[in-house]
């Protein structure tokens, strides 16, 4: 794939405008518009919420789960994909990017066990998807693979099919879902730390560590080419020698 400007959002838009057949159903659904109708929802009625949500289940005070940190993962995700390795399918970004948009919405519900709660926000767009209830699950899975346990595991990737077909297509799961979690994890930066509050000692002791951590990593830098990421920490010699709570 040839990812010469903006975000695998813009080449799937270019993708479905050009290509519409490279698509399931010979360009008979306009996958594009799928997305965008979920990204919409999405980011007005549920990204927004999250936060707000896992503190009413007494999760303390998460770092920015909100639109701009999916569009930082989305942001990530694209450049692991210019790897000449990578090669995602039209179909394969569909479901990716959708699978980003819902990783984290779980939170919603609290944090234990989020990264599996997916579905129950998925089930409010069930129109979204028609019928593919196959699509659904794929999708369903990637995202619920970027962190967490399943069924005990942490090897969360490692329990998904390396490859499955859905809709007469080929679809790697592990990889689509290793490039959600490492881009996930890639975004965890100083945009996503509550600043203000961090210094002025208002954040609860649990939730400190965590924003101590995004508010240290200043620079991520991801060379698809030569294969090399540069993360930039920084932080005082108090802040470093301080034992924090999880």
């Amino acid at each position: 794939m040839d990812i010469e400007s903006g975000t695998l959002v813009n080449w799937l838009k270019d993708q479905q405008e050009k290509n519409p057949k490279s698509f399931p159903m010979d360009g008979k659904v306009n996958y594009f518009d799928r997305f965008s109708r979920i990204e919409e929802y999405l980011n007005n009625e549920v990204h927004p919420h999250v936060n707000a949500g896992a503190m009413l289940h007494a999760d303390g005070y998460l770092t920015d789960h909100g639109p701009n940190h999916v569009a930082k993962v989305i942001k990530h995700a694209t450049e692991l994909a210019k790897s000449k390795e990578s090669d995602l399918t039209p179909y394969e970004v569909y479901m990716l990017l959708t699978a980003i948009h819902f990783h984290d919405v779980g939170n919603i519900f609290g944090r234990e066990g989020h990264a599996v709660s997916a579905e129950r926000v998925m089930e409010g767009l069930a129109s979204y998807f028609v019928y593919e209830t196959t699509e659904k699950r794929y999708i369903k899975n990637i995202a619920e693979a970027h962190g967490g346990k399943i069924n005990g595991s942490k090897d969360t990737i490692g329990l998904l099919p390396p490859s499955d077909e859905a809709l007469n297509q080929t679809v790697r799961m592990q990889h689509m879902a290793a490039i959600l979690r490492l881009a996930d994890e890639l975004s965890d930066d100083r945009s996503r730390a509550a600043r203000f509050m961090l210094d002025s000692g208002q954040l609860p002791p649990e939730s400190e560590v965590h924003h101590r951590y995004a508010n240290s990593l200043h620079t991520v830098l991801v060379d698809a080419d030569h294969k090399e990421i540069k993360m930039k920490f920084e932080m005082s010699l108090d802040i470093a020698r301080k034992k924090l709570n999880k």
